[in-house]
């Protein structure tokens, strides 16, 4: 499946738009549609806010404000000290200076009679006169003498963009659009008016005698007409970084107009037009890096580009060329930013740099950010000084912020090239949230998409097309890229999970001859399953058989052609052979008619898998069904480190899964012996009942097989403290304690603790003093032993993280299968399943 984002291809002096800033300054503007022109004004020093930290965009703007607004757009700011306008209703007032010298520059007039009404509220027509003036636009050109005010400069700003996404339904001008419309400004070019009244552009010069238009920004930032970005300018760590105010990220390696704060040299505050040739699209198959007699190639689109000494971004982390791997490219957008002397996209035209974008792992969320945490769901952050390294996160998308991530937003995980922030923290890392969904029922299914409600939609990598069937309906999840990645609703009709146990043919014999000669069916075909009820259960076909011709066919094979007729071997007799291939020992879907209780759906279902049980795919749903090698219904704890076998996945997780590595045979697990006590079982045969932490659990009601199974305790009195200790146990399957394999020789006390330096609670991961492990999160158990001694069970295996434990590995056996006693200190990454924190 391809992920394609766009095609853009961005011919050289042709304009691109103002790239957005991180985060909004002002927190009642973030989701507004004026957020990017408030951001840029407040970076350039035209827009202030109140001293509450808030913008108001919704409030309306006086003819005063107005007028100091355009002061300062026209960088005029610095001049107005010591200026008195000469209206009557101006003297004293707080904007007297700035309207002084608006009016002397032309930009504002007075309403007649010597008067300005400085607090009078302004109207969009004189805001888009004003701004057309500051243009130096004036009312005695040529073109504006053809119409009366204040039409002839509201056409004049329709024509040149101002009015651009500004609402301007209302009359009187609020704070909002006033700033959309001065950010609309900033890029048209200024104009002279000559003598004749004619509208003359105004240009500069560049050394290579080009001619460059002088745009209104320059009068408030300094211009670098050939800026080229590089890693130092988009790092927040570097002394050269210029990408506080704006995003430069976009322009990497890209010649841009950039303009910097007059104030601070090596901030930019603004981009303008965009000098380099852009080209994205999604990666194809061929990659070949320059070598001594070869041409480095990469084939993007429709183009193979010559990439020797071009420059590499991965995830927005600078990488060298030869690192990369055709594996690190494929299912990546890819945008190449050729060399400045390149004129047109083609075959074989030279790349400065090569940006590579690639999802490295996509989470739905579950578990929303906390405040203080490194980390949100499954997902680690860029950390210093033990917090979030901010400078090195991006979040963007549908959300600007971690603390704006909610519930099921589905967020695909950016990370540099080797890394995956799933797994283990990273030195920069780029979130991207989207939070768009889709209503609808599943109406078809193709081998690269799925039909919801007849429009095809590509599934994310992360799922497969066998996850869906026709008729699921509910709510489909998006990824950044548009495809679905997630499902939650309802699917149609009554499919259960089974393994066949065996398929078996059936008989059928002639009777009668010439026209009226028939077939009657002797024994009917039928299918064996082993069910999600944990049932063997035998299934008939009711089918009849019909001659077609000359021919003998089955007439009602409802399965989906499962049997046809075949001759029995050794006889001319015939049989209702079962079809290759044969689906028994095999995970199938099947479904039953309501009334007859008939199969009318059986086919082979999931996919193969071989993983880790601790590995981040091997997610199992709350109703999974587990079925063995030999088709029994088994419990989560049954299932070793490691699975082979067949899964189906449902939403990214396992809802039936066929295990075909299990054998059965007595689980051995660890337990943590709370108390002891005589008992009796349901023949009134005396047993001990035990209370125990094992499996991730506090079971109470733990009994033995034997009355003697703990000999060393007394009949009612908890442990003391002298026998604290771990046991191993053998279990059957009712969980009934089978055998005893004594306490462990080392008693727990916190003087045998290690110290854990680092946890990864995705991987199970843990680095201690002593050794590092993997901690088995299926089957293991985590308690802490507090101060005064009690024992509580911790749920999470973070908890452990910088405390004092001991870790005990699963399963420790000697030669002939049997557990040994043995306490474990330096397991060398082995599996540990018991784990016990000291406060």
């Amino acid at each position: 499946m391809k992920k394609v984002l766009s095609l853009v291809l961005v011919i050289a002096m042709v304009l691109s738009s103002m790239s957005f800033a991180f985060a909004a300054k002002f927190e009642d503007v973030a989701d507004t549609d004026y957020a990017e022109a408030i951001d840029t004004l407040f970076a350039l020093g035209v827009i202030t806010g109140y001293e509450d930290g808030t913008y108001r965009p919704e409030n309306t703007v006086t003819r005063a404000e107005m007028a100091k607004l355009m002061v300062e757009l026209l960088g005029y700011g610095d001049l107005v000290a010591g200026s008195k306008s000469n209206f009557v209703d101006t003297q004293g007032h707080w904007a007297d200076q700035w309207i002084a010298l608006a009016a002397g520059r032309g930009i504002v007039i007075g309403t007649g009679d010597g008067k300005f009404n400085p607090d009078g509220i302004v109207t969009y027509d004189q805001v888009l006169t004003m701004l057309v003036r500051g243009l130096g636009y004036t009312d005695n050109s040529n073109e504006m003498k053809n119409m009366t005010w204040p039409t002839n400069f509201k056409v004049k700003a329709a024509e040149l963009n101002i009015t651009k996404n500004v609402d301007m339904r209302s009359a009187n001008a609020d704070r909002g659009g006033v700033a959309q419309a001065m950010f609309n400004s900033l890029d048209q070019q200024l104009v002279k008016v000559n003598s004749d009244g004619d509208i003359v552009k105004e240009y500069r010069v560049d050394g290579k005698d080009n001619q460059i238009p002088v745009r209104l920004i320059s009068r408030i930032a300094t211009p670098n007409y050939e800026f080229t970005v590089d890693f130092e300018h988009i790092n927040p760590e570097d002394k050269n970084y210029a990408g506080d105010k704006v995003d430069l990220t976009p322009y990497l390696f890209q010649s841009i107009e950039a303009y910097f704060n007059k104030n601070k040299d090596k901030e930019v505050v603004y981009v303008g037009k965009v000098n380099s040739l852009v080209y994205t699209e999604s990666f194809e198959d061929t990659f070949v890096l320059p070598g001594t007699s070869t041409k480095g190639e990469l084939e993007v689109g429709d183009y193979s580009f010559a990439i020797k000494g071009s420059q590499v971004s991965y995830n927005n982390v600078e990488e060298k060329l030869n690192d990369l791997k055709v594996a690190d490219l494929e299912n990546s957008t890819i945008t190449v930013v050729l060399h400045k002397d390149e004129t047109r996209v083609k075959d074989d035209a030279e790349v400065a740099g090569i940006i590579v974008s690639k999802a490295n792992s996509y989470v739905q969320i579950e578990e929303e950010y906390k405040d203080g945490e490194t980390e949100i769901d499954e997902i680690y952050l860029p950390v210093k000084n033990k917090k979030v390294d901010e400078k090195n996160l991006i979040v963007k998308g549908d959300v600007e912020t971690l603390e704006d991530i909610e519930k099921d937003d589905i967020v695909s995980v950016y990370a540099p090239l080797g890394k995956d922030a799933t797994v283990k923290a990273t030195d920069r890392l780029t979130l991207v949230v989207s939070r768009d969904t889709l209503e609808g029922k599943v109406t078809g299914l193709h081998a690269d998409g799925v039909y919801v409600d007849k429009t095809k939609y590509d599934v994310n990598d992360a799922l497969s097309i066998s996850d869906f069937e026709v008729g699921d309906e509910g709510t489909f999840y998006l990824d950044d890229n548009g495809d679905i990645i997630a499902f939650k609703g309802e699917s149609e009709g009554d499919t259960t999970y089974a393994v066949v146990k065996e398929m078996v043919s059936g008989r059928f014999e002639y009777n009668g001859t010439g026209s009226a000669q028939k077939a009657t069916v002797i024994r009917a075909p039928k299918v064996t399953l082993y069910t999600a009820s944990n049932e063997t259960i035998t299934y008939e076909f009711d089918v009849e058989i019909e001659k077609v011709g000359a021919n003998w066919v089955i007439k009602n094979d409802k399965i989906s052609g499962l049997f046809n007729l075949l001759p029995q071997s050794g006889s001319g007799d015939l049989v209702i052979g079962v079809k290759t291939p044969d689906l028994s020992k095999q995970l199938v879907s099947y479904a039953l008619d309501s009334k007859s209780k008939e199969i009318t759906k059986l086919e082979a279902t999931g996919r193969s898998i071989d993983m880790k049980t601790n590995s981040k795919s091997f997610v199992l749903a709350s109703n999974v069904v587990i079925f063995n090698a030999d088709g029994d219904v088994i419990s989560e704890s049954k299932l070793g480190s490691e699975v082979q076998g067949t899964a189906v996945y449902k939403n990214g997780k396992i809802v039936a899964l066929y295990a075909t590595n299990t054998a059965d045979k007595e689980t051995y697990a660890f337990a943590y012996i709370n108390s002891v006590y005589q008992d009796t079982d349901d023949d009134g045969d005396k047993v001990q009942r035990v209370n125990a932490y094992i499996n991730g659990v506090k079971n109470e009601n733990l009994f033995t097989a034997k009355k003697d199974t703990f000999s060393g305790f007394s009949n009612s009195t908890d442990i003391s403290e002298k026998n604290n200790g771990l046991y191993i146990v053998g279990l059957n399957e009712d969980g009934v304690v089978q055998t005893n394999h004594g306490v462990y020789t080392t008693l727990l006390s916190e003087g045998s603790a290690t110290t854990a330096s680092a946890v990864n609670a995705s991987t199970g991961k843990v680095e201690t003093a002593a050794g590092d492990f993997y901690f088995d999160q299926n089957a293991g158990t985590i308690i802490k032993v507090k101060a005064d001694g009690k024992v509580e069970l911790v749920s999470k295996l973070k908890a452990i993280d910088g405390t004092k434990i001991q870790f005990f590995v699963n399963q420790v056996e000697d030669a002939s299968g049997n557990p040994v006693d043995e306490t474990v200190t330096a397991p060398a990454l082995n599996t540990a399943n018991f784990i016990v924190i000291w406060e």
